[in-house]
Order: C-alpha cells, then structure tokens, then sequence
C-alpha cells in the first residue's frame, strides 16, 4: 500500500498519478522485499486507487517471505 503521505525522502507521490500504470503493473510486474530490485518476492494480481491510498494485492512466491507476512510482519 501506498498513500499520499510524506516519505523518508521528504517526497510525496499523489495516488492518482498511478492510474494510467496499474493495468501494465499488473501484467508485467513484480513484488519487491523492501524495493529491492534483486529480491523479487512475488507477483501482483491486483491493484487500485482508493481515496488517497494504493493498494496491491498479490501472491508471495517465496516461502520464507510467505511465512512472515503470514504473522503480520510484513504489510
């Protein structure tokens, strides 16, 4: 998930800025660990716009990963 908030960076993305991309997302893209590009953990099978908030759902291919998010550890 994502929102409009301020990040670490002291930078802000608008969820709407999102919208054009999140079919080709869904088609093409992957599940990061912690935007790692050299760590894909699974891929995306849903995603949208809501309020001022991006949401993606997905399936985690890996099963350590897997086991963690499944105890809440990640989000």
């Amino acid at each position: 998930m994502s929102d409009d908030s301020v990040d670490r960076y002291d930078s802000r993305v608008l969820p709407e800025a999102f919208k054009g991309q999140l079919n080709n997302f869904v088609k093409n893209g992957v599940i990061l660990l912690s935007h790692n590009k050299s760590d894909p953990i699974g891929l995306p099978l849903w995603v949208k716009v809501e309020d001022t908030q991006v949401k993606v759902g997905g399936y985690i291919y890996d099963e350590y990963t897997d086991n963690k998010a499944s105890k809440g550890l990640y989000r």
